[in-house]
């Protein structure tokens, strides 16, 4: 089967690379022989996807909204997270990025191509310092004795509708704070100017992972965020047990404003990496092994 999906995926890549889009064509007259320096493929398989343009040499993959992306956020997510998964980088760009701003993608390309720190060799022996900030926000307060009375009047809709609106307006309120975090507070994005569309695609710079993502998968860590913001006195947001936050039209995680940062998946781990990380935490290795149950590869 594996080898029959490779080669209609080889198959595959050799008819796109006939009908390119007006901006992968764009963006290929800049990449082909070697303008950037680097060599690229355009339209190559990488394990079930096929990339639309990648450089083998730095495993970095550009990709281009077109017909099969169409703005589909939750399809581009987990392409994202799945190449990332097995080594690759990933950056993309809109078709209307491309065809009017080529020289804002170029430099940004240029910027990945530029940085070791895109392909994992770290901060390593600098001295530069580099900084992390923390989050929690709700938009969950009060609402429990209205959904109850929609519960009692057997107004199970309302009850559903007030909820499902209350951990939207939790996921805006978020976006929005980290603009005012990129634009006022650190202030490291003044002059960021994103459209909707652009912020959907997560296209500004910097990330705000939360504990139980793919890329942080230890719940506990919001421990140490309630702990250090002091969570519960300041929002009224609290924690369960089960480290479920209540309200639960609640968000909580990390900011990273490095402009390398980027999302990604821990994937399976094995006992030593675990007990080495139960170290580090102070944790019981049995306890440690719970809260990490997705990630063990054992």
């Amino acid at each position: 089967a594996d080898w029959k999906n490779w080669s209609n995926n080889i198959q595959h890549s050799k008819e796109m690379r006939k009908e390119p889009t007006p901006a992968e064509e764009k963006l290929w007259d800049v990449l082909r022989n070697r303008k950037l320096k680097y060599k690229f493929r355009r339209q190559q398989p990488i394990g079930q996807f096929i990339a639309d343009f990648v450089c083998i040499e730095l495993k970095l993959i550009i990709e281009v909204d077109g017909k099969i992306h169409n703005h589909q956020k939750e399809y581009d997510d987990r392409r994202t997270y799945m190449l990332e998964d097995i080594g690759y980088r990933v950056i993309r760009f809109t078709n209307d990025s491309v065809l009017n701003a080529i020289d804002e993608v170029i430099e940004k390309i240029k910027s990945e191509l530029s940085s070791p720190l895109s392909f994992g060799e770290g901060l390593g022996g600098t001295n530069e310092n580099d900084y992390i900030g923390a989050f929690a926000l709700t938009t969950g307060i009060g609402i429990d004795e209205h959904v109850a009375r929609f519960e009692k009047n057997h107004d199970d809709y309302s009850a559903i509708m007030l909820k499902a609106l209350a951990d939207r307006m939790a996921e805006a309120f978020a976006e929005l704070m980290h603009q005012k975090v990129r634009k006022e507070l650190w202030g490291y994005a003044k002059e960021e100017t994103l459209k909707n569309e652009d912020l959907l695609k997560e296209e500004y710079a910097g990330i705000r992972p939360a504990p139980g993502y793919p890329a942080q998968p230890d719940h506990t860590e919001k421990i140490t965020i309630f702990k250090l913001l002091d969570v519960e006195k300041n929002t009224g947001i609290i924690l369960t047990e089960s480290l479920a936050m209540f309200p639960t039209a609640s968000v909580s995680g990390l900011y990273f404003a490095h402009p390398q940062s980027h999302y990604f998946g821990i994937g399976k781990i094995q006992k030593d990496q675990v007990a080495d990380y139960a170290k580090r935490k102070g944790m019981p290795l049995e306890e440690t092994e719970r809260w990490l149950g997705s990630n063990l590869a054992y």
